[in-house]
């Protein structure tokens, strides 16, 4: 799969029949959500509510192109966790005491 949006082929982008909408079970927009990714646009993964995809790779089944839109999507995700647990500004909470 191509790295980045500049770097990808005709064949990994979307062709915006929005299939996918209505597949994905969490009402996002996966094909504005896939994009995002390729183009590491994170401030609008987190707009657009990346975290909360639930994986179930609704949408990849659905596209006609067939699209890895749930991988991609779900890569995305995970690296905006990590960078959020990692942030001094967003602590995560304390663990309970045993």
């Amino acid at each position: 799969m191509a790295e980045s949006l500049a770097e990808c082929r005709s064949t990994d982008l979307c062709i915006n029949c929005l299939d996918c909408v209505p597949a994905c079970p969490a009402k996002l927009l996966p094909h504005y959500l896939y994009h995002f990714a390729l183009a590491d646009l994170a401030e609008q993964l987190e707009i657009y509510r990346v975290v909360d995809c639930t994986a179930c790779g609704a949408c990849s089944e659905v596209c006609p192109t067939g699209l890895p839109l749930a991988r991609r999507i779900a890569a995305a995700r995970a690296q905006i966790q990590a960078a959020v647990a990692a942030s001094p500004a967003n602590p995560l909470p304390p663990t309970a005491a045993t």
